[in-house]
């Protein structure tokens, strides 16, 4: 027995009730003149109101019945990738035509069975859902799958079935099938056809350095497969590297590259497919790697030795990230000398094998008052212009009397990339006191925008080169005080270059003439050697990974916070092939969710003229990549687990193991409520009838 319709409230109002029935009862016998006369009353009156209290709250009749049932299990398919591969798609289409004649064969044992797929989780399915499923390029990983089942299981299973064809790609121990008492019955699904090609390993280092040479290996293997294919490599998706190859069982290639950029790259190997063999999707590898400076590698070629060069080469061997290779012209040709060449010390200008030879290998050429037209054609400088328009090497032009136009620069390559034209001038070099003054723009450059504080005390410039002429898309950061400029910036298509137009900058590193003095010449000329060779914090276009965002902050010229600035997102594949484009606007930051960035890719942004290449390699596949089964893995987990290993062909489920064989279940049935049966009616008005004849009798209301 039991209340249907029991709740708090109705508990209170049946409470309250009796307290009210209990106290009209107690004043309205006072009227009865014996005691047992009022006993009786009181007894009829509460069997009535607790027959009211069971038909109110529904009082029903319960029974209890039994059944048998054997217990549930989980039929768990592994729908890989690798399931889906070889001859009339693969193992899983092996299982479709079977799935349904082993679920009835499961309900004709009386097994309820619950259907999971498994690929890199566990996940709930149906029959319906598992036939409709045509393709996978999903990863296997049964342990870490099972291991997190087991740890979220809420059913009470007596037993697992797993059909796989044993490929896994797990990090994960077996040791936690020690811990459980489900037993996990494996059956083995036939591998996929033996003949196929696929890139075995490549060795390549994570991080290179940049103009320094690195080699790329690549191990191609073969099974039951020959012939000629063609390797291709791509570094952030431009083709670097073609070879046509013949494959028997194993070739090893090895290529050697040198790269001129820094940042990060994206490395993609493609091979192409063969006839025959099991599938293509194991014959690319992507990965990335990252290219840094080792060191600055700096020359300097001096005209004629100088305090300013000297404090120059000084500024340059102390500073540990600079390898310094310096050249100064110590006598011309048309110097009169009391000795014979033969006799002196001195060796010839080495024009060939710098500007031929070792140009490429610079990151920084610094020419310091140097003339060049004694030294060489002025094809030697077209090699010059060539690395610096191609952003391998940063180039920097320092004052003096055979500098600029003097040095015989007008109408050269050189003049192409500085960004300040040589002009012809009466005076193009004099001396006297000329006082620095920064432009509005040097306020607020990071080059020199430190100065601010500085520049009223700095002691003034001793020489000044007045033969140039600032280029129309260059920066003047700092002038004279009648507006001659004296450090000018600009770019030649992907190349920065610098002139500073006196050769006195050294009176600035002097403490004895202002406290600060060694701080603001060392600060100041390694910001330009960081802005030449473009280190981060001096490049407007910039990418920072944090989490699953990418973080591309954009700056204008001046290196500050760009206010709506236009730029231009590609979005391109491994190979180069653009994906997807977006022309945007933006303030400061532009915020890139990585789950909505096609992978692996890199992503191409451009500003202007200022553009880079960022790789995002996405997760990588291990899948295909030879289709090696993990040793005896599914005979270990049967074995563990205390279950029973099977091949696909002999599987029966009367055969599988599972932890007990029935289960008693309690079942209550409802027969009917109390208070709809005649006798309940009968008794409840009954006791109201007599009570209301003896008031009558005994003369009460």
């Amino acid at each position: 027995m039991r209340f249907l319709e029991i709740t708090p409230l109705k508990i209170v109002f049946v409470s309250i009730l009796f307290v009210l029935f209990f106290i009209f009862s107690l004043r309205s016998l006072h009227k009865a003149e014996k005691r047992w006369q009022k006993v009786l009353l009181m007894a009829l009156r509460c069997i009535s109101f607790i027959l009211f209290s069971t038909a109110f709250l529904r009082l029903s009749s319960l029974k209890k019945t039994y059944s048998e049932t054997k217990g549930k299990a989980g039929i768990i398919i592994d729908t890989s990738g690798s399931m889906f591969a070889g001859e009339g798609g693969g193992a899983i289409n092996r299982i479709k035509k079977r799935l349904g004649e082993l679920l009835k064969e499961f309900s004709s044992q009386g097994r309820e069975v619950d259907l999971f797929t498994l690929d890199e989780k566990i996940s709930p399915s149906s029959l319906e859902s598992l036939l409709s499923i045509e393709n996978s390029e999903r990863e296997t990983k049964i342990l870490d799958s099972l291991e997190e089942f087991f740890r979220k299981m809420e059913t009470d299973y007596d037993g697992l079935v797993l059909f796989s064809d044993g490929i896994d790609n797990s990090e994960k121990s077996l040791d936690f099938l020690k811990e459980k008492k489900i037993p996990i019955n494996t059956v083995k699904m036939p591998p996929p056809s033996e003949k196929d090609v696929w890139i075995d390993k490549v060795e390549f280092p994570t991080i290179a350095f940049k103009k320094v040479p690195f080699s790329i290996k690549v191990v191609i293997k073969s099974r039951g497969i020959s012939g000629w294919g063609k390797l291709k490599i791509f570094l952030n998706g431009e083709l670097h590297f073609f070879r046509e190859i013949y494959l028997k069982k194993e070739i090893t290639v090895v290529k050697e590259f040198t790269i001129d950029e820094e940042g990060s790259y994206l490395l993609h190997i493609v091979l192409s497919p063969f006839p025959g063999e099991l599938t293509d999707k194991n014959n690319s590898f992507t990965d990335y790697f990252k290219v840094i400076r080792d060191k600055i590698r700096v020359l300097q070629v001096v005209g004629t030795p100088t305090w300013d060069v000297r404090f120059l080469r000084r500024f340059l061997k102390k500073n540990i990230s600079v390898e310094l290779i310096s050249f100064m012209i110590l006598r011309t040709r048309d110097d009169y000398m009391l000795f014979s060449d033969n006799e002196l010390s001195l060796i010839p200008f080495p024009t060939r094998e710098i500007f031929v030879e070792a140009i490429d290998t610079f990151d920084v050429v610094i020419f310091q008052n140097f003339n060049y037209a004694p030294y060489g054609p002025v094809d030697f400088l077209y090699n010059l212009k060539r690395v610096v328009q191609k952003g391998k090497t940063g180039f920097i032009m320092l004052g003096g009397d055979r500098a600029f136009y003097k040095g015989e620069y007008s109408n050269t390559p050189v003049e192409e990339i500085a960004p300040v034209r040589f002009i012809d001038v009466p005076e193009p070099y004099i001396n006297g006191e000329f006082r620095a003054k920064l432009t509005k723009i040097g306020e607020v450059h990071p080059i020199t925008s430190f100065l601010k504080e500085f520049i009223e005390k700095l002691p003034p410039f001793h020489t000044i080169n007045l033969d140039i002429q600032p280029k129309k898309d260059s920066l003047v950061l700092l002038t004279d005080t009648k507006g001659n400029p004296i450090i000018v910036l600009g770019e030649s298509e992907r190349g920065r270059c610098v002139v500073i137009a006196t050769n006195s900058l050294w009176e600035w590193y002097f403490d004895s003439l202002l406290k600060n003095g060694f701080e603001v010449y060392t600060k100041l000329m390694q910001n330009i050697l960081n802005w030449v060779t473009e280190d981060p914090y001096f490049k407007e276009v910039s990418v920072e990974e944090s989490g699953e965002k990418l973080i591309i902050t954009v700056r204008d010229k001046n290196f500050k916070e760009c206010k709506k600035c236009k730029i231009a997102l590609k979005f391109l594949s491994p190979d180069g092939k653009i994906v997807e484009e977006r022309n945007l606007e933006t303030e400061g930051n532009l915020i890139l969710k990585k789950d909505e960035i096609p992978s692996p890719s890199i992503i191409s942004i451009q500003k202007g003229g200022a553009q880079i290449n960022y790789p995002l390699k996405g997760k990588e596949n291990l899948e295909f990549k030879n289709f090696t089964q993990r040793e005896k893995l599914l005979e270990r987990i049967a074995e563990l687990s205390g279950g029973r290993y099977f091949e696909f062909e002999e599987f029966k489920p009367e055969k599988a193991r599972f932890l007990s064989k029935e289960k008693r279940i309690e079942n209550w049935k409802e027969i009917k409520e109390v208070w709809t049966s005649s006798v309940f009616i009968f008794l409840f008005f009954g006791v109201i009838m007599i009570e209301w004849t003896l008031r009558r009798k005994w003369g009460m209301r």
